[in-house]
């Protein structure tokens, strides 16, 4: 080979050497930098607090989403005469008609403390009887068995484990790892007991009345807010 031609093949070799060596030492921070943002990502805020809350027989005193259901037309097999639907204020229970409550749960809103409806009934239901009440500004969201793939309005307390797999969800979402910093209402006693053995805080609500003025003070304790 040429001298020339060789001196000239070495140097472009050795620049070719310098930004390899370059580009694999900036991977390599690139890839710590990359780790500590991850690692930043997976940190767990252990101060967030949610209530979550059954919706049939526990917010509303009925089967509150399936008589809405039938009453505005989409259960149209069912003979029902269609009513105003301020009326269905009328079915909610007593805590989700005391004006203090809501505005409790209005104030108390935020990064920290979220509000959920965990239900096997309908979702449009719900989230018309929700938004027709103007709650729809404290529900973070409404999750039901559709969200699992499964048909709505059929319970699936042995397939889903009460409704701790929708905790277990809720926790991934919120990036939260304890479970005693969610507290759940159900007048269902399967879904209450199954989400006591699996480490939950829960309430077991009567189904006669749905919630009232003491489940009111059970969130306050839960939030710190006596």
């Amino acid at each position: 080979m040429n001298i020339n031609y060789k001196n000239q093949y070495l140097g472009y070799k050795n620049i070719y050497l310098y930004y390899k060596k370059s580009i694999l030492l900036n991977r390599q921070n690139g890839g710590k930098n990359n780790n500590k943002t991850k690692n930043n990502n997976k940190i767990k805020n252990n101060n967030k607090k949610i209530v979550v809350f059954d919706f049939d027989y526990t917010l509303s005193k009925y089967d509150l989403s399936t008589e809405v259901a039938m009453n505005i037309g989409i259960m149209d097999d069912m003979d029902f005469t269609i009513r105003n639907v301020l009326k269905f204020r009328d079915y909610l229970s007593p805590l989700f008609r005391n004006k203090e409550f809501i505005n409790f749960l209005k104030k108390t809103k935020s990064d920290n403390v979220k509000y959920y409806i965990v239900s096997y009934g309908l979702h449009d239901m719900i989230d018309y009887v929700i938004k027709e009440n103007n709650f729809d500004d404290i529900f973070t969201d409404i999750y039901t068995s559709k969200i699992f793939d499964l048909e709505e309005n059929h319970e699936f307390v042995d397939l889903l484990d009460g409704k701790n797999r929708f905790f277990k969800k809720i926790m991934r979402e919120e990036n939260m790892t304890d479970k005693k910093n969610i507290l759940f209402f159900d007048d269902n006693p399967k879904n209450y007991e199954k989400a006591i053995l699996g480490g939950y805080n829960a309430v077991k609500v009567n189904p006669n009345t749905g919630l009232t003025m003491k489940n009111f003070k059970d969130i306050k304790e839960f939030l710190g807010k006596n």
